[in-house]
């Protein structure tokens, strides 16, 4: 569907279907263990989950993705939905959104 196809559902800040296309890639690290995330909340900025070269230390290492796609049940389907992947993921209902601070 064309990003303006359903305007009753505008955020605030006039952005379109903030859901359902894709899960969306962060910069958030999710650790090294699947079974348990290694950066727990609330949010810092600086206890290591935004370094960007902990790739390159680390053997194993996940990401976090949020939203929900066309893929996930209704009940995930939710901007506060989070999960992790591999960043070498490569599966059609995960992607990106690009921001543009203008």
């Amino acid at each position: 569907m064309p990003v303006s196809a359903y305007p009753e559902g505008v955020s605030g800040y006039g952005c379109c279907h903030m859901l359902g296309n894709v899960q969306e890639w962060t910069s958030t690290l999710w650790g090294s263990d699947p079974g348990e995330n290694a950066f727990s909340y609330p949010y810092r900025a600086d206890d290591g989950r935004e370094d960007l070269e902990a790739e390159q230390r680390l053997p194993v290492l996940y990401s976090v993705h949020s939203g929900g796609s066309y893929r996930d049940e209704r009940a995930t389907l939710r901007c506060s939905a989070r999960g992790y992947a591999s960043p070498t993921s490569k599966i059609g209902w995960r992607g990106f959104r690009i921001v543009l601070n203008v």
